[in-house]
Order: structure tokens, then C-alpha cells, then sequence
């Protein structure tokens, strides 16, 4: 890394030749000499088991251990007696276990949904339900669902947006704001969106805009871009309406947004605006996840990404005889697609649709030399890197194979390969700067974050011995990852305190209060069993605040989230640490070998506003480094914990 940063030619010693090897076929190897030597002290010759006659490494004998002792860092080689011996439940995945279905019962039918493996929400459930179930009564408190719409109930089982009623008519003037205010409202959406996403191409709906407000009655307009219109206007007034504390009945932009649906084509009309097409039903996705309508959210994407194919905008060059402009807005209009689907695929839990192997659509960096253009590349990037991590690192598995930390280090190697990219958009604007990097520890949130409920189970299952005063409990794999889950979640609540002093926190789009969610969820839990030291205390101050400026901006979906954290401080205050290792002196160390993967923290207020402090102190080479001890120590460590999670 050093090396590529300085433009020189690395040089490494030689040490023989390498061979590389599947982790599970070295498992295999292993578990064949481990058979082999117990096969060879067995009294009875004719059960001995011969070894293989190529050479292979010969792991150490196991060590007799204590069975309900907690010791991470055995060797591969003593699976059986690490993980196996006296622990039942320990060499699979705890949160595969009966843990994937949670039942509606709001419904009349008492569904049940799937918690996908990489939600955040669905990640909340499964910390609650399991710290519950080992601490409290079975008629202890417990923690209502909050499923698709709960943000919003008067919302639940409505579908104007789908209904059998004819379209309605075309929008008259009385119908919308002045036209003065219409563009109004179009730059302040432009400011929220257009930084991130193209869903809307400027010109031509500018154009329609005049076409409309100066003769409404001659103007031949499409359904679709009526639909288009209300979207705008119901984001707009969804951005610059200032809410009261008291929890709202419909969402904001909802007088417009229930209008737009009911515009939307029911099914695929052969003379559509194919391009207008995909906008509106991108528009509308995002409108549905801001309000807490995932399900649909997540069906309008999916219809979006779907024409995109029919269309063909996923290939180059574009399918029909374009101009220079139309082929940039065809290829800005597919990544501006194949981003939503990644992020709201990652919220959802669900595997992304796209293969990027089929994609041959070239990014506009590639003849256009702008900052916007490479910091949109950059964006590709990072959503790319989330589609490989929650189709790798969440990959649902019966029992534990050692292909997580395999995962983790090549996610974690991605990441640190694209900081410096990440980094160098500093200098655009607050908002475009400000979603990459939230991305980007986002992202080592999610790649770490198994980590940190693994934790969580050996601590509920043997607080002492996770404790164990003279002996590590942890190995310096797992420390540095949960060290570098803790580290990015803090970096994100710094980051969105910063925004929210300058008024540029998102109160209606629903990533900001994604992040600020999922990195509360892992500084609650790691400051309850590991560290517990002011930084945490002071993170978690900041995420109040965070939670508080949402709610008093009318966003109801904050509010459950921060009852959620509250129920979980509740039950985290319920596990019992031993009195005799305190760790307020100890912090990121208890328990743990002194190594440092930490990100050194801004000091003093101002420096938590500085976009170059933050950065300043999240070096790639500490995502590089800890790759490297993954890679060098995936099969050590891989037996820490059920890491497969």
C-alpha cells in the first residue's frame, strides 16, 4: 500500500514458492493428519487411518482445556476441542437458529417475515431477542415489532397507489403550486438528490414545468411525468417542512406523493417514456423507504432495475441512436439505478439483482475528467463493495467453514484500497463528501458487525471468562475487528453531529438515520460488555441528539428507532460484569493483547466539525493491515467464534 502510494516498485524478499488453497480444502487436510494421529495411538492397529501421502502441515496437538472455559485462540487444528467439547451451540451459527422469522401479529392474518442477514433492523431484533431470552422472564417486556409501515399506521393497508380505480385526470393549475414556488421546490430537490442520484433530467422537466404552468389546458403531458411533477413537489415540501414534536399521522409531501401514485401505471404500457419510466419508479421508491414502506420500496426498485434490463441501459453503447447528452443521461440514470438497488438490497437483507458481469455500461469518469464524474465512480465503488459484502460475509451457512474471515479481508481490502478515492472528495461539496464517507465506514460497520453479537453470546454465555484478568480472551484478529467496527461507528456519529450543527442532516431520506442506527446498535453493545469508557458514553450522547433533531423534524421512523435503542440499553443493563475487571481504566484493551487498530479521535469540539480531522485519522493502512493479519490468520482465528454470523 505504502508502495503504490509512493509510485515505486515493491520488492519483496523471496521465501520459497506459495500455493494457494482453498480454506476449506486446508480444513480437510488438517482434519485428516488430526484423524491420523489419533488413529495412530488407538490400541487397535486395524482402526488406524492412513495419511495422506503428500506432505502437509502438521498442526500442533490439542491442548487439554477446561470445557467451559472461553479460549479463542486455539488453532485450527483443535476444532473439535475448542468448539465442540462441553460447548453445544458453539460451532454453529447462533443467529441462524431460530432467529430468521418474526411474526406480525398487528396483521389479521399474523404473518411472518424473514429478517434478512445484513438488515439493520432485522440485526436490532435478533440482539434483543436473544439478550432477552437469556435475561428475562418469559412474561418480561418486550419489544413491538415495528414492521413495514409502523412509522405510519394510518398508512398500513392503504393502495391508492395500486387500486382498480381509473387514472385520474390530468393536473390543472389550481391543482399545484405557482410556478415560482415549482422551481423552488426543483432546486431544493436538486440539492437533496441530484448530488447522489439522477432521477430527474433537468432539462426536459424544466421545459415541462413552463410548458405546463403557461397553458395547462393545451399541454399533452404523459401520466408519467405528472407522476414525476407530484414526486418532486412532495420531496420538496418533505425537505423544507419543520414538523412539530408531535408524532404525525401521514408523512411529509404525503397530499402529493398519494397523488403521484395514483398516476403510476398499474403495468407496462407499450408507448410509455421508458426513461421517464425508470425516474419515476426510482422516485418512488425512495419516497416509500423515507416514510418506512419497505416492502414497496423495495418492489418499485426492483420494477426500476427491471425496465433498466428491458431497456437496455445496463450495456454500452446506449441502445438507440443517442446524442452525447441523452448517452450521459442513460449511463448517470443506470448507476443512479443499480446504487439504489444495492442500498435498499442491504437494507432490505436481500441479495442484489444485478451481476456486474453483465454490466458493460461505462462509467461518465471515463470521459469526463470533472470531480463530480470521479466522485460518482467512486460511489459505484462503494456500493459495488456492499453488494460483494452482504452476498460474501452474509451468507447464510449451517455450520461454521472459516469462510468469514476469508470474506471480511477481502471486503476490508476493497475498503482500504478505495479510501484514498473516498478521501479526495473532501474538497466537493458537504453533502456529496459527506455520503462517501458515511458510506464507507457504514460499510465496515456491516463487514465487522458479526463480530460484535458473537461477542455478545460468549459474554451472556461466560461473563467471567470473557473477562479472565491475566489470560486474553479475545484473539488480535477478532480484537482489531471489533476494534475497527467500534472505531468506524464512532467516526459516523461524529460525522452526522457535524452535519446536524450545520443543518445538513437528513430528516425525510432514510440513510442518514440508517447509519446513525446501525452504529448506535454496536457502541450500545460493546460499551456494554467490553469498554464502557467516555468515548462511548460521549457517542452515545451524540446519538441522542442525532435521534432528537429527527424527531422534532417530524420523522416518526426516528422515533421507534430511538425507543428500540432504549429497550436495548434496558436489557444491556441487565448483564451482570464481573466487579473485579472494571474497564473504565482498561477501554479498548480489556481482556485483549495490546494491539493498536484504532482510529485516533479528534480532540476538542471543533476538530468533531472537521471533515480533514475525521479523515485525517482513518488510514487506509489500518483497514490494509488488518486485512492482512486476517488473511495471514483466517485459519487461527477463525475458531474465535462462530463468525459466520
Amino acid at each position: 500500500m505504502s508502495c503504490r502510494r509512493a509510485a515505486v516498485e515493491c520488492v519483496f524478499a523471496d521465501k520459497g514458492q506459495r500455493v494457494s488453497v482453498s480454506t476449506h480444502y486446508l480444513h480437510q487436510l488438517q482434519e485428516q493428519v488430526r484423524q491420523a494421529r489419533v488413529a495412530q495411538q488407538a490400541p487397535q492397529p486395524q482402526q488406524q487411518i492412513q495419511p495422506q501421502p503428500e506432505p502437509t502441515p502438521t498442526p500442533p496437538p490439542p491442548s487439554p482445556r477446561p470445557p467451559a472455559t472461553f479460549h479463542p485462540d486455539c488453532a485450527a487444528s483443535n476444532e473439535s476441542s475448542c468448539n465442540l467439547d462441553g460447548n453445544e451451540g458453539f460451532e454453529r451459527n447462533i443467529l441462524v437458529d431460530g432467529a430468521h422469522l418474526v411474526r406480525d401479529t398487528d396483521g389479521t392474518d399474523a404473518q411472518l417475515w424473514y429478517l434478512g442477514p445484513s438488515s439493520t433492523w432485522s440485526f436490532s431484533r435478533r440482539v434483543t431477542a436473544y439478550i432477552a431470552q437469556n435475561t428475562l422472564p418469559p412474561d418480561g417486556p418486550t419489544l413491538p415489532p415495528n414492521l413495514d409501515g409502523a412509522a405510519y399506521s394510518s398508512l398500513r393497508g392503504m393502495s391508492s397507489w395500486n387500486s382498480h380505480n381509473p387514472p385520474p385526470p390530468p393536473l390543472e393549475r389550481r391543482d399545484v403550486p405557482s410556478l415560482d414556488y415549482a422551481i423552488y421546490l426543483l432546486n431544493t430537490v436538486k440539492f437533496h438528490l441530484n448530488q447522489i442520484f439522477r432521477f430527474i433530467d433537468e432539462a426536459s422537466f424544466t421545459e415541462s414545468i413552463h410548458v405546463f404552468h403557461n397553458n395547462p389546458a393545451q399541454t399533452n403531458l404523459p401520466a408519467l411525468w405528472h407522476a414525476q411533477f407530484l414526486f418532486v413537489l412532495a420531496f420538496g415540501k418533505a425537505f423544507l417542512t419543520k414538523a412539530s414534536r408531535n408524532p404525525q399521522t401521514t408523512p411529509k409531501g404525503w397530499v402529493h406523493a398519494s397523488q403521484a401514485f395514483a398516476f403510476l401505471p398499474r403495468f407496462h404500457e407499450p408507448d410509455q417514456d421508458n426513461l421517464l419510466a425508470i425516474e419515476v419508479f426510482c422516485l418512488a421508491a425512495l419516497y416509500l423507504q423515507s416514510i418506512d414502506m419497505r416492502v414497496s420500496a423495495f418492489e418499485f426498485a426492483g420494477r426500476a432495475l427491471r425496465l433498466c434490463y428491458v431497456v437496455g441501459l445496463h450495456n454500452s453503447p446506449p441502445p438507440f441512436d443517442a446524442t452525447r447528452s441523452q448517452a450521459t443521461r442513460c449511463a448517470h440514470l443506470w448507476w443512479s439505478v443499480y446504487m439504489l438497488d444495492q442500498h435498499l438490497s442491504a437494507l432490505m437483507g436481500a441479495p442484489s439483482a444485478v451481476q456486474d458481469a453483465d454490466v458493460t455500461v461505462l462509467l461518465p469518469s471515463s470521459h469526463d475528467p470533472s470531480p463530480r464524474a470521479a466522485a460518482l465512480g467512486t460511489n459505484v465503488r462503494l456500493s459495488r463493495i456492499l453488494a460483494r459484502l452482504v452476498r460474501t460475509v452474509y451468507q447464510v451457512r449451517v455450520t461454521l467453514d472459516g469462510s468469514f474471515l476469508v470474506q471480511s479481508q477481502k471486503v476490508l481490502q476493497d475498503l482500504a484500497d478505495i479510501s484514498w478515492d473516498v478521501h479526495n472528495t473532501v474538497g466537493l461539496s458537504s453533502r456529496l463528501s459527506s455520503h462517501m464517507i458515511l458510506c464507507y465506514h457504514h460499510s465496515v460497520v456491516l463487514a465487522t458487525r458479526p463480530i460484535v453479537m458473537c461477542a455478545l453470546a460468549r459474554f451472556i454465555e461466560s461473563p467471567t471468562a470473557f473477562f479472565k484478568p491475566h489470560e486474553p480472551t479475545l484473539s488480535a484478529t477478532v480484537t482489531a475487528l471489533l476494534k475497527a467496527c467500534i472505531e468506524s461507528a464512532i467516526n459516523i456519529i461524529k460525522k452526522l453531529q457535524s452535519l446536524n450543527q450545520e443543518n445538513l442532516l437528513e430528516t425525510f431520506l432514510p440513510f442518514h438515520l440508517e447509519q446513525v442506527f446501525s452504529s448506535a446498535l454496536v457502541i450500545y453493545i460493546v460499551s456494554a460488555i467490553w469498554t464502557d469508557n467516555a468515548r462511548d458514553w460521549a457517542a452515545k450522547e451524540m446519538v441522542t441528539d442525532i435521534l432528537e433533531c429527527m424527531i422534532a423534524a417530524g420523522h416518526n421512523l426516528a422515533s421507534l428507532r430511538k425507543s428500540e435503542l432504549d429497550h436495548l440499553a434496558a436489557l444491556l443493563a441487565r448483564l451482570n460484569r464481573p466487579a473485579s475487571n472494571e474497564p473504565s481504566s482498561r477501554g479498548m484493551d480489556v481482556g485483549a493483547p495490546n494491539i493498536d487498530h484504532s482510529v485516533a479521535t479528534p480532540a476538542g469540539p471543533s476538530a468533531l466539525d472537521d471533515v480533514d480531522a475525521i479523515w485525517s485519522s482513518m488510514h487506509n493502512d489500518n483497514l490494509a493491515e488488518l486485512a492482512e493479519m486476517l488473511n495471514f490468520d483466517s485459519t487461527r482465528a477463525q475458531t474465535a467464534f462462530p463468525l459466520n454470523v
